[in-house]
């Protein structure tokens, strides 16, 4: 049976009237609702405002007092060589200490040594500032002879450790120390690895962290010529380099010459006058950072009485919209707590 027209207009005005009822029971967002929720909203951004700036200024006073420590440690270890410096200066030059003069400069070596070495020093082996991402450097064995002219072609190859890098030296007769360094430099350069000479003319092998396995493992040797004879390989360990104090303590047990003794000591305080730059710049920085936040950070304590009101009543009434405040707040703490702490 077919729907009569008159019947259509009836379902359809049903179908309207229902849409409208539902349109009716929804509450429209007006603009006065808007304006209340920016303004609650407002002071929850001031609060975290003010905490980030306190924790930062936290951040900031824990890493000065690392660096006024640090600093110190410099000045002390400077001017305990300066002492030892002084009582060699009163001796003649070419004389060689003697055993008794040696105990008594080995026991406050030891005590500098101990100093240096402390993890709050912020010092490495060789008295310089620990960088995170500085280079490895490692030196060879001194009965490893790699640079030395010789009368005979040699043919020299190294296995880094487990690294898998390999590296193959060809050192013709009659060549040169700097034409042999030259010849190693490049080799090892494949590698991402430098090569050079120290002073006491041991080979120094120098690659950042990502490459440093290839210098901290063993190494084997294998080669014909007067360096390395046919045969079997031959295990080869770098060595870490002597710290300055380390090296002056040596001097000083081998009881040789005061102008020997003077020359590490000079060495030594060099590298700490280095150290003692970078330390006044890194405090230059972090003071001018920490004026920078005071500046900024303009709050009365009126406005930090009603600051610590708002958030206890927050924290009482927890919601989503305060995790903000909350985190910030605890990062306040945390770095407060800490810098008091050091």
């Amino acid at each position: 049976m077919l729907v009569q027209g008159s019947e259509k207009p009836t379902q359809i005005e049903s179908v309207k009237s229902s849409k409208a009822s539902v349109v009716e029971q929804q509450s429209p967002v007006s603009a006065s609702d808007v304006k209340q929720s920016a303004k609650n909203t407002a002071p929850e951004q001031g609060q975290v405002a003010v905490l980030s700036r306190w924790a930062k200024k936290g951040q900031l006073s824990q890493a000065m007092a690392q660096v006024e420590h640090r600093e110190m440690t410099i000045k002390q270890l400077y001017s305990g060589l300066e002492k030892l410096a002084q009582q060699l200066k009163s001796m003649p030059s070419s004389a060689p200490v003697s055993a008794l003069q040696s105990h008594s400069m080995t026991q406050q070596i030891t005590q500098l040594q101990q100093q240096a070495s402390a993890q709050s020093s912020g010092l490495n082996s060789q008295l310089k500032v620990q960088q995170p991402n500085a280079q490895v450097v490692r030196q060879l064995n001194s009965k490893v002879d790699l640079i030395s002219q010789r009368p005979h072609d040699e043919s020299i190859h190294l296995l880094l450790g487990r690294s898998g890098k390999a590296v193959h030296l060809q050192l013709p007769a009659n060549q040169s120390e700097a034409e042999n360094l030259n010849t190693i430099a490049e080799a090892f350069a494949k590698q991402q690895i430098n090569v050079e000479v120290n002073r006491d003319n041991r080979l120094l092998f120098t690659t950042s962290p990502e490459h440093s396995d290839a210098l901290k493992e063993n190494w084997v040797i294998t080669g014909q010529g007067v360096r390395v004879a046919a045969g079997n390989p031959i295990s080869l360990q770098l060595s870490e380099l002597a710290s300055p104090l380390d090296q002056l303590e040596e001097s000083v047990k081998k009881q040789q010459d005061v102008s020997a003794h003077l020359d590490f000591i000079n060495r030594a305080q060099r590298q700490l006058k280095a150290n003692l730059l970078q330390i006044q710049a890194q405090h230059r920085e972090l003071t001018a950072q920490l004026q920078q936040i005071e500046k900024s950070a303009d709050v009365s304590g009126e406005q930090m009485t009603q600051l610590s009101q708002s958030l206890k009543s927050k924290m009482l009434t927890p919601n989503v919209d305060n995790i903000a405040v909350i985190t910030a707040q605890a990062n306040m703490t945390r770095s407060m707590v800490k810098y008091a702490l050091a």
